[in-house]
């Protein structure tokens, strides 16, 4: 059966051009949480995911961005490691820029920023896949971030802290830093003297215990964009929360474009979707001309859905591209997507 959601944005897969569309469900009911689906077209769920800003997310107190986690993940195996995480993580991050505007409300997610994005924190509980994934965004893709940040704790002495060895009284400290709930998820970070700073005022009987150099990673919304092909807009805020079981129930007049990104995505692949394809197709091109694109540009678009045309990431070859018109369609794709950087993926 399908879920109902509050439909939020169409994403991009960057390996296949492929959309997806995001939105939230109210799994965590009993707290007022709200989770982060992404659905195929067709409305079956690939994943799922969630963010918060409690206190004991040392992600989100070092850098202002509430953490992103990504369970249950990617729950249908047949999309695993194929470009589905980087969805599931523009969806958290849409979500909260989403947030930002008052599009939607996450009871869960404070935002002390400017700007949107979602951190992470390696403490030794993080997924491989989430490992592998933020690993790849910062280092191979360079859609995301790495700051090195220092969280300091002041520590009240107790009894007797005064007449223990230098060695004992900095563990003894460190140990009692540590169970500050804030705290506590960094602790595997401490494993040499170069990453903790420990400084003891026995007149004032306190010690102030430096944690250094803290990796925490960050995924902002102005690097997620370029994934986001449209927002889904109500037409009036009193329809917000408005839920929908399939995309084919959201109103076309909703869907706000992102004409740089959308006219990058695999278009064909609605042809697939029978009589509902056509209908997103002709929703599309009217985003698409409602927010600015060019009649040339527009054009592209319809004839690449006509001919059912896309281009392969692997090699670059046109499917089917047997005249000039084809191979002069899939060039301009491959270019915009070059821009864009989905080519890295």
């Amino acid at each position: 059966m399908a879920k109902l959601v509050v439909p939020l944005g169409l994403i991009v897969n960057p390996k296949n051009g492929a959309l997806a569309y995001s939105g939230t469900y109210d799994a965590f009911a009993a707290v007022g949480w709200k989770e982060i689906l992404i659905l195929a077209l067709a409305g079956n769920q690939i994943g799922g995911g969630y963010m918060n800003s409690e206190d004991y997310n040392s992600s989100f107190l070092l850098t202002g961005y509430p953490r992103a986690h990504t369970n249950p993940g990617i729950s249908d195996a047949k999309y695993e490691g194929a470009g589905y995480g980087t969805v599931l993580y523009t969806a958290l991050c849409h979500a909260v820029e989403m947030q930002r505007i008052g599009r939607v409300d996450l009871p869960q997610v404070v935002l002390n920023r400017p700007e949107a994005g979602v951190s992470s924190l390696d403490f030794g509980s993080r997924s491989e896949e989430a490992n592998k994934w933020w690993h790849n965004a910062i280092e191979i893709y360079g859609v995301a971030g790495e700051a090195r940040k220092n969280i300091k704790i002041k520590v009240d002495y107790l009894p007797g802290w005064e007449k223990l060895p230098s060695r004992v009284r900095r563990d003894e400290a460190l140990s009692a830093a540590l169970q500050d709930v804030d705290a506590f998820e960094l602790a595997s970070h401490v494993i040499d003297e170069d990453e903790l700073k420990i400084e003891f005022d026995d007149k004032a009987r306190v010690a102030r215990v430096e944690l250094i150099d803290i990796p925490v990673d960050i995924y902002r919304y102005k690097e997620a964009r370029r994934f986001v092909a449209a927002s889904i807009i109500p037409s009036s805020p009193e329809l917000t929360t408005k839920k929908f079981s399939t995309l084919a129930q959201v109103p076309a007049q909703w869907i706000v474009a992102n004409p740089e990104v959308l006219l990058a995505v695999n278009v064909a692949q609605l042809r697939s979707l029978k009589s509902y394809g056509e209908e997103l197709f002709i929703a599309l091109v009217h985003a698409l001309e409602t927010a600015g694109a060019s009649r040339a540009d527009a054009n592209e678009f319809i004839q690449r859905y006509e001919l059912g045309l896309d281009a392969t990431q692997a090699s670059g070859a046109a499917v089917g591209a047997t005249d000039g018109n084809r191979e002069q369609l899939t060039q301009s794709l491959l270019r915009r997507r070059q821009k864009l950087g989905w080519t890295r993926f």
